[in-house]
Order: structure tokens, then sequence, then C-alpha cells
């Protein structure tokens, strides 16, 4: 093996190691600087001065008095379900139920407690001959005889009403009847002459027309106020009222004493009553009605009379209770606004929300969802959601060390504090119930930072002031001086003791304190990336403004260029050989790259160059060449960390010429050049009259802004004037020439007319 190829050999193989080094070691230096950042992140020290404070936030927290409590209804539900109040010491919900009787219709109808009865008739009857309200109570009285004829015969079924309409100070939707009570008596004497079952007296009564015979009814109705709509719910329907005969065993029946009239259940009068007030606008007006009709049957062949000597009601005693309806989804709420915390110097870092609850009467456990909870900044809280139906008559602690609220806590906003009572049922409540609160507190723990002092940080890069432009672009293996100026705002003196930080991908250092000035220097090789670096210079002091600068290094490849000892341009002759020498210059360092790999390549192929004194200078030998043109193209490489660009050289190879040839070619080259200047200064000059080039050399000159010699300028009149007197002078000196032909000559005459010839030049 020749040395020369040993050497490329050892070459190859040194680029190959550099190469697998650089690819290696950039993985085992952050790995490294990975660990190292880790360790050197805690070395941040605290930069303010803090404090711990624990403080209640509300007022009033025992509700003594009035202040800084308001209460306020929900947007749903019926607000006048629920009220709040403050008092002993302790807020209040009051949920308003309530229990009413209406008992506005008792004893003798139209007396002192039954007022407000009238009399009225029912539609499509007839009264009866007598109808009145008198001091016993509603009375009736009616002779019907059928011999009368007429109209008289529909008077045997009159009927007449007495009524009152009740008007409640309540709208009933709001309310449910529970209880009702109703009791009416009545009594009625009657003639013989009714006509009953077991009448068998003699005279013109024919049992075969008997089909029901003569009655009395009582009844009581309720019915809305227009009487759309009524509802029995009490009545008596007479049958043996009339009873009479000559048959010992048959006993007269011709009147009723004091009886009570049969009423409908409970359930049917509350029915009635619910239906009637239902019907009304107001949910609060119904009419009640005592009726009496009379029904005269036709049966005696001799003329039917019957006398109804008096029915009357004499009493009516009409109750009912009823309870307030709670709807679902009413609230109160007690609330208070707080001051506020500002984020910028405060870390709340616990609060704890307390207060204490009981109620007055145990809530109904027909209402098992009904709740209170708080708000913080209207964010519940949902351990702080309590079921009434947990809450005792006594005092009792909502959570005894208090409920974890710090989440809830907002920043920079006043602090608002809600305790609201949700009823989520609706239910029927016969009384008031009172929910209690009371020791509400609202204790805050927060870290207080105090207003450091200003500070400025000034940044220099290699000595260059870079705080305003933090950019610096450097070649690898550069070292880097990194000084930051951390000063007082206000006095401008040096901060002695300062903890500056100097941060990036791969270092993480403390700049050292030197001469007022923090500074470090770095590798830009092994601290930095081949790429853009973003770095983070941190200045931090006990109580004072923290600064902070990020600064940015490019690192780039080192800048080389191939430069050749010999010429660019190189001719020589067929089968000669040439040498190539080059040097490679570092133009970041300004020195010789050696032991780089250097390449040539042309069309006949490729070869090596060689630096046998390692001083830099890499030699070529190209031997035989054959004659043409070739352009031969120069590479370099020496490691991922140069830059590299490409050089050409023109080699020329030609054959010599016979000199004969080249004395031809100098005569054509100078024939060519010799016609070519002649058109060219015909096109330029001769081929326009003197004036004309006269002109265009002096509108040249003006052009230019050259000086011009003086010029004497004519105007119009003057040159025609001179034109006319030269050309009479020429005139008169023609005109004596001819005169002194004339004189000596014979004048020949021409008969013969001229010709005319045409040539390129115009007319002759």
């Amino acid at each position: 093996m020749s040395l020369t190829e040993r050497k490329r050999q050892f070459k190859t193989i040194g680029f190959l190691f550099l190469l697998a080094a650089s690819l290696i070691f950039p993985l085992i230096y952050n790995n490294h600087n990975i660990s190292y950042e880790e360790n050197r992140e805690t070395d941040f020290i605290k930069t303010s001065l803090q404090r711990t404070v624990t403080t209640e936030w509300l007022t009033n927290n025992e509700f003594l008095t009035q202040d800084a409590w308001v209460w306020e209804n929900g947007t749903e539900g019926d607000n006048s379900d629920m009220n709040a109040i403050i008092s002993s010491g302790q807020a209040n919900y009051e949920v308003l139920g309530e229990t009413r009787t209406y008992s506005g219709i008792s004893g003798v109808v139209n007396s002192s407690t039954s007022p407000g009865w009238g009399i009225f008739n029912n539609s499509g009857y007839l009264p009866p001959h007598t109808a009145e309200i008198n001091a016993e109570g509603c009375y009736v009285a009616h002779h019907w005889d059928e011999t009368a004829g007429g109209d008289s015969q529909i008077y045997n079924y009159p009927s007449i009403r007495f009524k009152k309409n009740v008007s409640l100070d309540v709208d009933f939707s709001d309310y449910v009847i529970k209880s009702a009570s109703l009791e009416v008596y009545f009594n009625a004497s009657v003639d013989a002459n009714i006509d009953t079952p077991n009448d068998n007296y003699t005279g013109e009564w024919d049992e075969d027309l008997y089909a029901i015979g003569d009655f009395a009814t009582f009844y009581v109705l309720i019915s809305d106020l227009d009487n759309d709509h009524s509802y029995p719910i009490a009545y008596n329907r007479t049958k043996y009222l009339g009873q009479y005969g000559f048959t010992p065993s048959l006993t007269p029946i011709l009147s009723i004493p004091d009886s009570p009239m049969y009423v409908y259940s409970q359930d049917d009068i509350i029915t009635a009553l619910n239906s009637a007030l239902d019907k009304d606008l107001d949910h609060s007006n119904f009419t009640i009605t005592l009726g009496i009709d009379i029904y005269s049957e036709d049966n005696d062949r001799s003329g039917d009379h019957d006398d109804w000597d008096s029915l009357m009601i004499k009493t009516c005693n009409f109750t009912f209770t009823y309870e307030k309806i709670i709807d679902q989804s009413t609230s109160v709420s007690w609330n208070q606004v707080g001051n506020s915390l500002n984020s910028s110097s405060i870390q709340v870092t616990d609060a704890r929300f307390f207060f204490k609850y009981k109620v007055n009467n145990t809530w109904p456990s027909s209402a098992p969802l009904s709740e209170i909870k708080f708000y913080l900044n209207n964010k519940s809280h949902n351990e702080g959601i309590i079921k009434l139906t947990n809450f005792t008559t006594s005092w009792q602690d909502a959570k005894l060390e208090g409920f974890d609220v710090t989440s809830l806590i907002s920043m920079d906003v006043n602090i608002t504090v809600s305790i609201e009572v949700f009823l989520k049922d609706t239910l029927e409540l016969g009384h008031g119930i009172s929910i209690n609160i009371d020791d509400v507190y609202l204790n805050i723990t927060y870290i207080e930072t105090f207003p450091d002092y200003g500070t400025n940080l000034e940044l220099f890069i290699d000595d260059e002031n870079k705080t305003l432009d933090p950019f610096l672009e450097i070649p690898i293996g550069e070292l880097i001086n990194i000084t930051a100026k951390f000063t007082n705002a206000s006095t401008g003196e040096h901060i002695i003791g300062a903890n500056v930080l100097l941060k990036g991908e791969r270092v993480l250092e403390n700049l050292t304190e030197i001469n007022e000035q923090y500074t470090i220097e770095i590798n830009s090789t092994r601290d930095l990336n081949m790429r853009n670096n973003f770095l983070t210079v941190k200045a931090q002091f006990l109580d004072h403004e923290t600064m902070i600068l990020n600064p940015r290094i490019y690192v780039r490849k080192i800048k080389t260029e191939i430069v050749p000892i010999s010429e660019s341009n190189l001719v020589i002759q067929p089968g000669e050989s040439v040498d190539i020498d080059v040097i490679i210059n570092n133009t970041d360092y300004d020195n010789y790259v050696i032991g780089a790999i250097v390449t040539y390549s042309w069309k006949l192929g490729q070869g090596e160059f060689t630096d046998d004194n390692s001083d830099g200078i890499y030699n070529a030998s190209i031997n035989n060449i054959p004659a043409g043109v070739y352009l031969i193209t120069i590479t370099a490489f020496s490691g991922d960390d140069y830059s590299y660009e490409t050089y050409q050289i023109m080699l020329t190879v030609k054959i010599p010429i016979d000199p004969i040839w080249n004395i031809l070619l100098y005569v054509l080259i100078g024939g060519i050049i010799g016609i070519v200047s002649i058109f060219t200064l015909y096109q330029t000059r001769l081929k326009y009259p003197p004036v004309v080039r006269k002109v265009r050399k002096l509108r040249k000159k003006i052009r230019k802004g050259k000086k011009l010699k003086q010029i004497t300028i004519e105007n119009r009149g003057d040159i025609i004037e001179r034109n006319i007197k030269e050309n009479q002078k020429i005139l008169k000196t023609d005109i004596e020439i001819n005169s002194e032909k004339k004189k000596g000559e014979t004048i020949v005459l021409d008969t013969e007319p001229k010709k005319t010839t045409i040539n390129e030049g115009g007319f002759q």
C-alpha cells in the first residue's frame, strides 16, 4: 500500500471518529445538564418580605344589629311564602304557613251572625205565593188550586232561592281547604190536602191518578258568582208530609219540626268549594244558596187543592278551614358584601366558613328535599348543603371545624357571602316556621407580600450592551462573556449579594459578582446548541423586584473559503500536466484549516488533494490532459463544525496554430473592425449635413450642461430684411450682365423643344 493511500485511509477513519463523537457527546452532555438543572433550580430565592395573616372577613357575625346583612327573595317560586328578619341576635327565615277559618254563615239567616242574604227567582220557574226572610228564617207559603185554570196550572211547581255571595280576602290558589262543616235546620206545616202515598180519605181523589204525590224539596248549593256551575251539598225532600186518612191506624203527618237537612260528606263539600273558587277569576269568591222547591201533583178529579202553609229554612251554620300552600322553588337568602383581596400581593392559603342553625318547629316530613346552603361569590360548596329535615330546635354547628372554602375565594373582587334557604318541595303549612342562623364567620388565612424595591437590569454580551436587542450570532467554538448590571431603580446603586442566574437548555450557572457587576464566560461548543439558543438571565434579591431578560444566541458553523495559490484560469497544451495548490482559510478565526479532506472532480474523473507538509497547503496533480476546456470543482470537509463552499477552476487545453493562419486571422479581424467603424461613423455623423451635425453637437452640449461660446441671434424681421436686400443685389447684377451680352451677341432662337431626362437624383 502506497503512502498516499495510507494517508487517505487514516483521514477517512479520523473523519468517522469525529462524526460519531459529535453525535454522542451532545446526548451525554444534555443528560448531565438535566440533572444539574434539577439541582440548581432549588437555589432560586424569594424576592419579597412576607407575613402570614388570619383574619375574619365578615362583620356583624352574631346579628346583633341590622348592619351589613341584607336579605333577598329568589327569582322563582312565590315570594309571598317567605320573609326574613333579624331579631334577638339571630337571622331568621320565615316560612309563612298559616291556618284560617271561615265562619261568616252562622245561625238564623240574615241575622247579625249571618248577614247578606237575598231572595232570587229560580230561572225557568215561577215563585211561590209567599217568599220572605223574617226573624225566624227563610219562609215560603203556597196554595195551588187546580180549578183556577189558565196560567195558574204552572203554579203546581214553584221555586225560590235565598242567596249569599261570599268574598274571601285571600287567593285560594295559594291555599288548600283542609276541613268543612255544614248544618242546616228546616221545618214545615201543610194542610191535609197534600197528597202522600198513604192517604186514604174519601172524595174525588183517584188512586189511578196518583204517581209521585206532592212534596217539597229543601236544599243547599255552592256555586260561582254567575251561577254557571252549581254543586249541591245538602238537601231534604218530603214524602209523607201531608199524610192524612180515615183509617184509625194511619197517623196524620201535617208538620215537620225543626230538623237537620241531609249533608253531603266533607270531601264533597270541599270539592264543591274548590270547584266554585276555581271558576272565579280572583279565586276568592263563591255563592251559597238555600232553595225551596214545591211540586203539587194533579191527582183529584173534582179539582185538586194543595195548601203549603209554611215551609221554612231556619238556621244555616257553614264553616271551613284552609291552610297556606308553600310553593316549590321559593327561596330567601341573607347576604353580605365584604372587602376584596389583592392578587398581586396576597396568596390565600386557607379559608374556613362557619355558621350555626336551628328551627323553631320541626320541619314537616312532607318536604324532605328543602335545604339550606351557602355561596361565596356565587359559588356553592357541595358539603355545605344541609336538609331542613335535619334541623332541630337546638343550635347546631353546620361543621365544627368549618367548611374548607379556599377554592371558592375570588381575588380582586369583593367577596360576597350568601346563605340561602331553598324550598325544593311544595307543602301545605298550617303554621309558620322560623329557620334561624347565627355566628356566621369567614376566616381567611393568607400570605401577604410587601411591595419590592424597584430594580434595573442591563445585559452586556462581549462588552456590547444588548439590553434592548439581546441577540448575538457566533460561530461554534467561540467563548462568550455575559455581564449583568443589577441596580436599584431609585438610587442606581449596585445591588450587592444578588442571585443572578443564567439558564438555558444546556447551561445553568450563577453569575459571579466582580467589580459591581455579575459576569460569566460560557463556551459555545460546551454550553450551547448548534442553532438558536434561548437563554434566561434572572436577577433576584430579597425584597427587591425580580428582573428577567431573555437573550438569544445563534450558534452557526465556522465559515471557510477555498483560496487557490495558482491561477484560477489555467491554459496548457494537450498532453501536459497541471499542479493545483489551494489553502482552506478559516475566515472566522483567521487561520488555515489543517487536516481537511479536499477533493476535486471534473468530467474526466475525480481526485484528492494532499497536504504532505501539514502546513495547510493542499496540492493535486492532473497528468496527460487532452485538448478541451474543463471546469474543475474543488470541495473540502473537516467535520460538522465547518461550513464549506465549492470552488471552480477553468482549465483550457488548446492546440497551437500555424503562423500563416495567424496572419490571415489578424487581417480578417482588422477588416471586420474597419467596416464596422466606417458604418458606425456614417450612421452617427456623415449622413447628416454640417449644419445638422453642428446643431446636434450643440444640443448634446446643452444636455450635458457644458459652457457654450457666445452666439449672436437675429430676430425674424431682421433676417427677412437682410435676405431681401441680398436678393435685390443678385438680381441687379444679373440684369447688368445680361445687358452687356445683348450688346455684343446675336440672339439665336431655338425652335426645338428641350428633352427632359430622369435620373435617380430627381428631375432635370
